[in-house]
This record gives structure tokens, sequence and C-alpha cells, in this order.
């Protein structure tokens, strides 16, 4: 009602007419008179408008609206009171990405097939979801090159992080084993364009994974970063096969070699040694049984120490050792194999990173042969999920089970990578 009466008193005020007697007047003292009427009707507008804009505002305090447009009903959902969303609960869409590895081998023995080509290795397809209050699921789709890009499961399991006791979570699926620093990682995202041969020969060519059940504990030490991890997991055999070095002909799979449920486990712990300085020790272990009786076990040790530079420079010092025993089941020897590597990176910013890494790996038991290389690194990452990386690798190779066998060998390996989506992988 308030805001009706200014605007009658605001057309009033515009329409009143001039004194009459001042409009009688001659000469100079009618103008003067009708400029002081203009100028009071003015200042009359102006203090008008400034009670309509306070009535205005003192009616949508009021209210709750604002003046600009028609009010704005609130709306109010069918069905029983929600409370508002919060950071961490499960939203309508998962995060969804797409990674593709390219990798081109130049400078290789001849009769690697993809010498001197630069293709596309395997693609990924990753979707994540926050399901409830501390539950979280991620699965991976790959399409691999050796298989001719068949789409297949590469990993699929929730993760549970409130499970009662504190500290106390769990995972439940199919993934990669946390068995070290690396195996956990998928190839796209580790640091090197090739892996390490001790993890290709002792553990997988294509990543130890296992189909299962874990709990890991944050243990309660103080002013200490330790984590004990143990589980069953369900292995297949290995699709990479090598030739067993005797007149029988037969085949044995490279890697771990166990099949069936296994147990594994890893205790993983970590220090700060000052504010930009973190030394990390590990040790992980599975065992079980390969298919043709033998008792099977991997043990893996690895240490890693890490320095910032500033806001993304830094420096890292790693390296992984691994031990392959299998009991011959008829004369339960056992017989024991090791492989390991070395590797230092120096990252001056975000974009370039720069490594020298040293693998010396042989094959498990009975298998003959080996790998001892020096590779140099070289990383220009353009987002935070696509890079090119040159890895050039000199040194002997005494086997053919991954790649043709030579000594003095020289090779060069090309990879691209490229990713787009908010998915986001495990890193070390």
């Amino acid at each position: 009602m308030r805001t009706i009466w200014a605007y009658i008193a605001l057309c009033l005020a515009i329409a009143a007419p001039a004194d009459p007697v001042a409009a009688q007047a001659s000469g100079s003292t009618d103008l003067d008179q009708l400029k002081a009427i203009v100028t009071k009707q003015a200042e009359t507008i102006r203090e008008l408008q400034e009670r309509l804009a306070k009535l205005e505002a003192g009616s949508g305090a009021d209210t709750g609206q604002t003046t600009d447009g028609p009010p704005v009903p609130a709306v109010v959902l069918p069905g029983p009171a929600r409370k508002a969303a919060q950071s961490g609960s499960a939203s309508a869409l998962p995060d969804i990405a797409v990674f593709g590895n390219n990798l081109g081998r130049m400078l290789t023995a001849k009769g690697e097939p993809s010498r001197n080509q630069f293709r596309i290795s395997e693609l990924e397809l990753a979707l994540q979801q926050r399901v409830a209050d501390g539950v979280l699921f991620r699965s991976t789709l790959a399409a691999g090159e050796e298989g001719d890009f068949g789409m297949g499961l590469e990993e699929g399991y929730v993760t549970f992080t409130k499970l009662g006791v504190p500290g106390l979570g769990g995972t439940l699926g199919k993934r990669r084993l946390p068995f070290g620093k690396l195996n956990p990682i998928h190839p796209h995202a580790a640091p090197y364009a090739e892996t390490p041969g001790a993890l290709r020969y002792l553990a997988d060519p294509d990543g130890l994974a296992g189909n299962g059940v874990a709990l890991n504990w944050l243990l309660p030490v103080p002013s200490l970063f330790a984590n004990l991890e143990v589980g069953a997991v369900q292995i297949g055999a290995s699709d990479a096969e090598a030739s067993r070095p005797d007149v029988t002909g037969t085949t044995l799979p490279l890697g771990f070699g166990a099949t069936g449920t296994v147990p594994m486990g890893r205790l993983w712990l970590s220090k700060a040694l000052n504010p930009s300085t973190e030394l990390e020790v590990g040790s992980s272990a599975v065992a079980g049984k390969a298919d043709s009786g033998d008792s099977v076990r991997l043990i893996g040790a690895d240490v890693t120490l890490k320095q910032m530079r500033g806001a993304f420079g830094r420096w890292q010092l790693q390296g992984e050792a691994l031990w392959h025993t299998r009991k011959d089941a008829g004369s339960r020897l056992p017989h024991t194999r090791s492989g390991a590597y070395v590797s230092a990176l120096y990252a001056p910013d975000q974009y370039r990173e720069f490594g020298l890494r040293y693998d010396d790996s042989r094959l498990p038991w009975p298998l003959e042969g080996g790998e001892r290389l020096l590779s140099l690194i070289w990383s220009n990452r353009m987002t935070e999920s696509s890079l090119w990386r040159l890895q050039l690798a000199h040194g002997d190779r005494t086997t053919d089970a991954l790649l043709p066998a030579r000594r003095g060998l020289t090779e060069l390996t090309l990879q691209f990578v490229w990713g787009a989506g908010s998915h986001s992988h495990p890193l070390q």
C-alpha cells in the first residue's frame, strides 16, 4: 500500500501547474520564477524517488523476494524431507575418462612385430562413482592391441573406508594387486614407457591382478604412516608363455605362475624426514599353487625417497627387488630367481621429467635367460593426463620370451599418452 501512495504522490508532483502569478509576469522575472519552479519540482521528484526506493527495499526484505521481476515461488518436491547434499555424497552420474597409450619401438632387433612402427597399444575406458558415504567403486575396461582391441574388464572393485573400526578399510572385486610400487599403477600412468624387466618376467607382463577381497588397516603408530593389507584373491594363468629349456617342448607361463585362490599381503611404511623429504619402504608377498602342482611364492621389497623442490619440482629415487621361488612338486626342491630395478627421476617443473633406470632380472625357474638394461628417460607433460615420452635402453637380453634376444642391443621407445575426463587413477 505504501508503494501505491508513493507512485500517486510522484505523479501529482510532476503534473502540478505553475504559480498563476508567475505566469502573468514578464521579462526576466518570468524566466527566473520558471527556473525556480522547475528546480523545486526536480528536488521533489528526487525525494519521492528516494522514498520509493526505501519502501521497495523494505518490502523486499519483509517478503524475502527480490524487487527485479515477479516473485519466484518456492518449489517443494513430493516425498519425505531430504537433507542437503554434503561433500562426499553419491552423485547422479559417474566420473568417466578415456585413456590411450601409444607406443613405437625403434632400433629394435629384427623379429619384433611392432618394429619401427608407432601405433596405439591400449585403450582404457574408466569409470568411478561414490556409491555412499565411505563407499567408492572404480572400474576400467581395456582394449589391447594383442587381443585385436576386444574390450574386457581390467579392474572393477569397490573400496570401503568406514568399517566401524578406526583406520580399517577394504576392497572387493578385481584389481591390480598392491604388490610393490609399480604393479598397482596402470601402464599409461607409470613414469616409464617400458615396464621394468623384474615385474614383466617375475610378476606378470600385463600386471599382477586378482579377484577377491582384502582388508587394509592404518596402524596407529605415532609420527609414522603404517598400512597393512591382507587378502585372498583368485588369479588366472598368464597369457604370456615361454618354452621350457628341455626336449619336451613344453611351455610355462611367465610371471607369478600360480593359479586359483591365493593369499596376499603388503606392509607399507612412510616417514617424513623433513617438510620436503619423505622416505617409504614396503614389503609384499603372494603365494599359491601352479597347475603342475608346484608351490610358487613371490616376495618383493621396495624403497622410495622423495624430495619436493618448490611447488612442482621434485627428486625421486626408487628401487624394487623381487624373489620368485618355485618348489618342484616331484623333488620338493626350491629354486629361486631374482630381479630388481633402480631408478632416479628429476622433474624441474610440472612439464618436464628426466630419468635414469637400471634393470637386472632373470626368468623364473626353470626358464633360462634374463635381461640387463640401462635406460635414459625423457618426459614432456602437456596436461595432467597427456604426455610425450622417450626411453632409450642399452644392454643385453638373453631371452626372447617377450622381445627378441640380442646382446649389445639399443632400443628407443616412443610413447604418447592422451587422456580426457575426470576419473582419477591410483598413483604411487
